[in-house]
């Protein structure tokens, strides 16, 4: 008994930590996203035409806009001459990996932390 308490301590700490992350990631995503897209209206306006001048990385509903999928996704962003455009794409794509990564550490958490209940 004392054993599963203590792995169900170490497993409910690790999903709030895991929580935390994953919401720290999630707003700095958007954060950037917003950030870039308006970095890139100002510098590459004629990019964002083609891309259909999306508002950031993702619309309400969770779903990569073009600027996501075929600008950063593509590696499009390193290439820029503009030095704000390339760190806030890298940061964007580091802080979705970020989420998703610390989202499935939250999935495996709550299903252990199911499991031992």
């Amino acid at each position: 008994m004392g054993l599963d308490m203590n792995v169900y301590g170490f497993i409910n700490t690790v999903f709030i930590v895991a929580v935390i992350i994953s919401g720290v990631s999630l707003f700095l995503y958007l954060a950037f996203g917003v950030f870039l897209a308006k970095k890139m209206r100002l510098h590459v306006n004629k990019t964002m035409d083609k891309l259909g001048n999306p508002w950031g990385v993702l619309t309400i509903l969770m779903r990569n806009t073009s600027l996501y999928d075929d600008f950063l996704k593509t590696g499009c962003h390193k290439e820029s001459e503009f030095p704000q455009i390339r760190k806030s794409g890298e940061i964007t794509i580091l802080a979705k990996n970020v989420f998703h990564y610390a989202s499935l550490i939250c999935m495996v958490c709550l299903i252990s932390l199911l499991a031992l209940k």
